[in-house]
C-alpha cells in the first residue's frame, strides 16, 4: 500500500485567520490531486504483459475519484492541517514487478513517480496559496 501525507501544520498561522476556513479543504483536495498524478505516472510506467496489475491501478485510480466525491473508494481523511489518501494494487505479482526478481530488474513504476512528485506538490501549493490569498 502506498500512502501521501500532506501536511500543512503551521499554515493556517502564515495566512492568517480570515483565509484558514479554506485550508483543511485546500489540503485535502491537494493530497488527492498528488495522488491521482502520482497513479497516473504509475499507470504509463506500468509493463503490461495480461494487464491485471494496469487494470489494479486503474482501479484504484478510479477509487480515488470516488472517495473524493463521496462514494465507496479508496481511503481519504483530513483533519484540520493535514490529509491523508491511501490506494493499493493486490495484484499478488506487483511486489516483483515494482522490486524486481533475481531474474527481473526492478520497474519502480510506482516509487518513480512518487520520487518525482516534489515539483507537482509545489506548483499546487503555490497556485492554492495564491486563490487564497486573493481570497
Amino acid at each position: 500500500m502506498f500512502r501521501i501525507q500532506v501536511d500543512s501544520t503551521g499554515l493556517q498561522t502564515e495566512l492568517g485567520r480570515a483565509r484558514a476556513s479554506g485550508v483543511p479543504a485546500a489540503t485535502t483536495q491537494l493530497a488527492q490531486e498528488v495522488a491521482q498524478w502520482t497513479l497516473g505516472q504509475t499507470i504509463e510506467l506500468q509493463p503490461v504483459d495480461t494487464g491485471r496489475s494496469k487494470a489494479a491501478w486503474e482501479a484504484a485510480r478510479a477509487g480515488l475519484s470516488a472517495s473524493a466525491t463521496g462514494g465507496s473508494g479508496n481511503g481519504t481523511s483530513g483533519g484540520s492541517d493535514r490529509a491523508e489518501v491511501r490506494y493499493a494494487n493486490n495484484v499478488p505479482y506487483v511486489i516483483y514487478v515494482e522490486y524486481g526478481t533475481s531474474r527481473m530488474a526492478p520497474r519502480a513504476m510506482a516509487r518513480q513517480p512518487l520520487a518525482a512528485a516534489g515539483p507537482v506538490i509545489h506548483g499546487l501549493l503555490k497556485s492554492y496559496l495564491q486563490r487564497m490569498v486573493q481570497g
